[in-house]
């Protein structure tokens, strides 16, 4: 059960938040004042819908629309968005709104199209892609709260994790090489935590192929990037306040310890996290191919049974070992569970094999060690055989 329907079983509005709520309201009645027929929804989406909003947190809203608005209607939204912005409550000018007709929020391939755009505070309205991309879509699809009209889920498809990682990868690039860039681009006491704490979510997202908050994102770090946990615990705790922080000078330290995320996260994008590189290895298991397969192995990998058996060493003796295991007809690895620490990745299977005997089952615990995307060794250990369930 997401956040916003536990909301709504308890009489709540769509935040909980009374003034908030209000301002939703006026927003979605307004907007379907102005639209009429070519009102279609509006909805919840960002940190609301993800369960993570702060006093801190925008206020993410998609109105879909039938077709692009018309510059009677811009006009008329923009009107509407000042309007509210005037209200006295902190949350009018939190507002981050989009109008998206409804072909570009169904279509995948049109993620990235400009649509008209009230940015928060802002008195002007422009037109960007801040809510079209494959990202929004995912949280919308699958966390979105509705304000009013269908739910977000009816109104648009699935979002693949593969896809969904492609487009994050590329915006990490780019935006990971113009920080770098700009020795003064961190400066700033407010942009400083808001990228780390962007950088690492981007990093979950590529790691799971599912978007998440920034709470469960640091989480994730101290698993997966501890040297970072620290920053971003710090980055956290700011975030309630952040928007006192802009002009400030940002800490030095942190400034250099961001730094150090944003080319620890480049690196990571270039060479596969560790739970994604044992997730394409099993993947490559049970698909039998042994070239893919032995692309993630470096070349002095090494294969031991636990604790100390020295069962395969280099990319010779491993590739014959799979080479031989490739050729069981039964051949397959059921994932039971995946422990993930730093570099350390535990996989708890349910292995099919073909014995002389005829295909038996047995539990398998494998470790390996993985850095720069490749496995650099591998533990085995084994129970017995348990019989074909």
């Amino acid at each position: 059960m997401d956040a916003g329907t536990a909301r709504r079983m308890i009489g709540r509005g769509p935040t909980g938040i009374t003034d908030l709520d209000a301002l939703l309201e006026q927003l979605a009645q307004g907007a379907r004042l102005i639209l009429g027929h070519e009102f279609v929804a509006a909805f919840l989406h960002g940190s609301f819908a993800l369960g993570a909003a702060d006093r801190g947190s925008d206020v993410d809203v998609i109105v879909v629309v039938r077709t692009a608005l018309t510059e009677a209607q811009e006009r008329a939204v923009l009107a509407l968005h000042r309007h509210l912005c005037s209200l006295d409550t902190p949350w009018a000018q939190r507002f981050e709104d989009s109008y998206v007709p409804l072909d570009v929020l169904r279509d995948p391939a049109l993620a990235g199209t400009p649509v008209p755009y009230l940015d928060f505070g802002s008195a002007a309205l422009q037109h960007s892609a801040h809510d079209t991309t494959l990202v929004t879509r995912w949280v919308a699809r699958e966390h979105g709260i509705s304000l009013a009209g269908p739910h977000p889920r009816d109104l648009t498809l699935p979002v693949e994790p593969d896809a969904l990682r492609a487009e994050v990868h590329a915006t990490l690039h780019r935006w990971g090489a113009a920080l770098l860039a700009d020795p003064t681009s961190l400066d700033d006491g407010w942009r400083q935590p808001y990228v780390a704490l962007g950088i690492v979510r981007m990093l979950h997202t590529l790691d799971s192929g599912r978007v998440h908050s920034k709470p469960d994102a640091v989480t994730w770090a101290w698993t997966h990037l501890p040297r970072f946990g620290a920053l971003l615990e710090r980055a956290w705790a700011a975030h309630p306040a952040q928007f006192t922080l802009v002009g400030q000078r940002a800490d030095p330290a942190d400034v250099a310890l961001t730094r150090s995320l944003i080319r620890a996260a480049l690196h990571w994008t270039d060479t596969g996290s560790p739970a994604r590189v044992a997730e394409r290895q099993l993947a490559l298991y049970n698909a039998r191919d042994l070239d893919a397969f032995m692309a993630l192995w470096a070349a002095d990998a090494r294969i031991y049974a636990h604790p100390d058996t020295l069962l395969a060493d280099g990319h010779a003796a491993i590739r014959a070992r799979h080479a031989e295991r490739f050729a069981e007809p039964d051949l397959h690895a059921r994932l039971l569970h995946r422990a993930v620490l730093g570099s350390a990745v535990v996989d708890h299977e349910l292995v099919t094999r073909t014995f002389p005997d005829g295909p038996d089952t047995l539990e398998v615990v494998v470790t390996y060690e993985i850095t720069g995307g490749l496995i650099r060794m591998a533990w085995l250990q084994s129970g017995p055989r348990t019989g074909i369930p």
